[in-house]
């Protein structure tokens, strides 16, 4: 009888410490777990493949601009500004067409639209404080107004100086030319 109860101990001894290493090998496996893919908050809410996405920038696949983040997601680093409003958007937020960024909330406004080209100015020709003035009015265009502005920078080859010379293309919709063509001529940006 005491060698049956002895046996009954030692297999009861035994089964707790498996279940003891068990638990071990659990809480070890949960704190690699979390100490590889730690807790970003803000994310829950976002489908599997934004949040592949946000975790890909998090983890420094781009570079934020300056300390910026995202208009509609706060919690996110901006990757652009969006041509038309001039504000900061996340990677998630901005699509590209013909080479500029825009919102995506904006893309119908682009893609169902014609734009003309208004104007090309030599940065160098107007210098900075009249791009300046030109970039404040086109926001004010866009923020008092509704009125969208692209103004997409260029560069040329000066193969004669040997310089690389910086433009500026202001395009804007047909209706709404008189007036961006007025904010021009107000700050006097075609010198």
């Amino acid at each position: 009888m005491e060698t049956l109860l002895l046996v009954v101990i030692v297999l009861l001894c035994l089964i707790l410490l498996l279940l003891l290493g068990g638990m071990t090998y659990l809480l070890y496996q949960l704190y690699i777990q979390k100490k590889s893919h730690p807790e970003k908050s803000g994310l829950d809410n976002y489908s599997n493949k934004e949040k592949k996405s946000l975790e890909k920038l998090l983890q420094g696949d781009f570079v934020p601009l300056a300390s910026q983040n995202c208009v509609d997601h706060p919690e996110i680093p901006a990757a652009g500004i969006c041509c038309l409003s001039d504000e900061a958007y996340c990677e998630l937020c901005l699509a590209k067409e013909n080479d500029l960024k825009f919102a995506r909330k904006y893309l119908g406004l682009v893609l169902d639209n014609t734009w003309e080209d208004i104007l090309v100015v030599r940065n160098e020709g107007v210098g900075s404080k009249k791009l300046q003035e030109f970039y404040q009015s086109k926001k004010y265009l866009w923020q008092e107004f509704g009125t969208p502005v692209i103004a997409q920078k260029q560069f040329k080859i000066n193969i004669e100086n040997d310089k690389i010379e910086a433009y500026t293309m202001i395009k804007c919709r047909p209706e709404d030319k008189d007036q961006v063509k007025t904010s021009i001529k107000t700050i006097q940006l075609e010198g």
